[in-house]
C-alpha cells in the first residue's frame, strides 16, 4: 500500500513538473469557461494578469500574463536545498505551437514545441476544460474512474472566489476559470514542500503582443519534447475525441 501510495504520488508530480514551463508552476495549461471555441485554453477574458507569492522549500515571487492562447511566466525564485540556495530568474513563455524557456541569469533560451497545441487540436473544444482540469489536480484524462474529480470547497483568493481539488493526495489546488490561484504540495520523499497563492488577479487589463517576445540579445536554442509524456497524453486526448 505504501510503495503504491508513493509510485502514484511520484507519477502525478512528474506531469505537474512536465506542465511547468508552459504555465506558472503547475498553472495555466488549463481551461476556463468556454466564450470562443475557437479558442485554445476558452478564457472567458482577453487578458489577464496574476501575481503569486511562493514559499516554502522554494520561496520568491511569479506574475503570469495571459493575451488570447499565449502566456508568459515570469518568475524569480530561490531553491532551498541541503546544499546551498540556488536562485532562479525564469520566464516561461506559450505562444501557442511553441514554448520558450528563458533563463534571465544567464542569458539563454531554449524553444521546444509544445506537446499539448496539437494534443489539444484533437480534443472537442466542449471536452477540453474537463481534459487539462484533470491534468491539472494530477488525475489520468484517460482514466475512466476520474470522470468526476472531487470537490473540497470554495476559497476566496485575491478578491476571486475558486474551487479546490485534492491533487493525488500529495497537495491541493483551487481553480478559478480552470486557473490556479492557490496550490500547495508536499512530498517529503523529494523534499518539497510548497504553497503558491495569488495577491492579485487583473483581467481585460492593456497586454501589448511584445510581453510575448523572448528579450532582445537572448539567443534561443531549439530543444526537443518529452515524447514518453506526449505519447500518453495524445492517446488521451485521442480517445476521448472519438
Amino acid at each position: 500500500m505504501i510503495a503504491s501510495y508513493k509510485c502514484k504520488a511520484h507519477k502525478s508530480f512528474k506531469m505537474k513538473k512536465f506542465l511547468i514551463p508552459f504555465v506558472a508552476g503547475s498553472f495555466l495549461v488549463i481551461s476556463g469557461c468556454a466564450q470562443n471555441t475557437n479558442s485554445i485554453y476558452q478564457y472567458p477574458f482577453n487578458t489577464a494578469k496574476i501575481s503569486y507569492t511562493i514559499s516554502g522549500t522554494t520561496e520568491g515571487t511569479s506574475t503570469v500574463t495571459i493575451k488570447g492562447d499565449k502566456s508568459v511566466r515570469e518568475a524569480h525564485i530561490i531553491f532551498h536545498k541541503p546544499t546551498g540556495d540556488e536562485k532562479q530568474d525564469n520566464l516561461y513563455i506559450d505562444d501557442g505551437q511553441y514554448v520558450y524557456s528563458v533563463d534571465l541569469d544567464k542569458k539563454q533560451a531554449a524553444e521546444t514545441p509544445n506537446p499539448l497545441y496539437d494534443i489539444l487540436m484533437k480534443v472537442d473544444p466542449s471536452q477540453r476544460q474537463d481534459f487539462l482540469k484533470k491534468i491539472a489536480v494530477g488525475e489520468d484524462p484517460n482514466n475512466a474512474a476520474t470522470q468526476q474529480l472531487q470537490q473540497l470547497g470554495t476559497l476566496t483568493v485575491a478578491g476571486q472566489q475558486c474551487q479546490m481539488y485534492d491533487t493525488g493526495g500529495f497537495g491541493q489546488v483551487c481553480l478559478w476559470n480552470g486557473i490556479p490561484l492557490k496550490t500547495s504540495i508536499s512530498i517529503p520523499d523529494l523534499g518539497l514542500n510548497n504553497s503558491t497563492v495569488a495577491t492579485s488577479v487583473q483581467t481585460d487589463i492593456d497586454v501589448p503582443d511584445s510581453a510575448f517576445d523572448v528579450p532582445a540579445g537572448i539567443p534561443v536554442q531549439k530543444a526537443g519534447v518529452d515524447q514518453g509524456s506526449v505519447q500518453g497524453m495524445t492517446q488521451a486526448a485521442t480517445q476521448q475525441a472519438s
